[in-house]
């Protein structure tokens, strides 16, 4: 679901009927995702200052690290 969010930049409508549940519930997943997706790199992340930018605003680091990748 974080990939088809992240790099294939599908909104939870588009999401939601690619897995066929309702799109309130791709909201929920999406919100509890970022997350622990955020406690996750908060246990990984040495640098304070590069852990700021990435977590302020997570979708901008997703399409930087895409843009980076190809």
């Amino acid at each position: 679901m974080l990939e088809l969010y992240f790099w294939e930049k599908l909104g939870a409508r588009e999401i939601a009927d690619i897995l066929g549940v309702p799109e309130g519930t791709i909201r929920t997943r999406l919100r509890r995702a970022k997350q622990l997706l955020e406690a996750a790199m908060t246990a990984l992340e040495d640098g304070a200052a590069e852990l700021r930018d990435s977590l302020g605003d997570l979708d901008a680091w997703a399409a930087a690290v895409r843009g980076q990748i190809g």
